[in-house]
């Protein structure tokens, strides 16, 4: 949470120091200035393709890990793909969860059918 505080705290700055006002970068998204105040404010969700957008607007490199320019995110592609790799296994894993899960139930209902007795829901 703290880095996404910071994160917000850059672009408004960033915005401020260029004397961009909150209704031109949301007239630039496409979304009202009180929807874009809500962005910055922390209180609705920044997503990466509008940071893209915003840091694109203000000038800000997000992928270029650099001290001299100002960047807000530094990629590693190994990293990326690590992270990418290891959703996959959490993907898989919780697929195959709920596979376990459902024929569990259906041994159950089966099982409770076998007694005469209705599963509680």
């Amino acid at each position: 949470m703290k880095e996404i505080n910071e994160l917000l705290d850059l672009i408004r700055k960033k915005r401020e120091e260029k004397g961009i006002s909150q209704r031109q970068i949301a007239d630039y998204l496409g979304i009202s200035q009180p929807a874009y105040r809500n962005i910055e404010s922390g209180q609705t969700s920044l997503k990466v393709e509008t940071l893209v957008q915003v840091a694109s607007y203000l000038g800000i490199d997000i992928f270029q890990n650099n001290e001299s320019s100002q960047n807000l995110v530094s990629l590693n592609p190994d990293d990326i793909v690590k992270k990418i790799n290891k959703l996959d296994v959490i993907d898989e894993a919780t697929r195959q969860n709920a596979k376990e899960i459902k024929e569990i139930n259906q041994k159950l209902d089966e099982l409770l059918d076998l007694f005469g007795k209705k599963k509680k829901k």
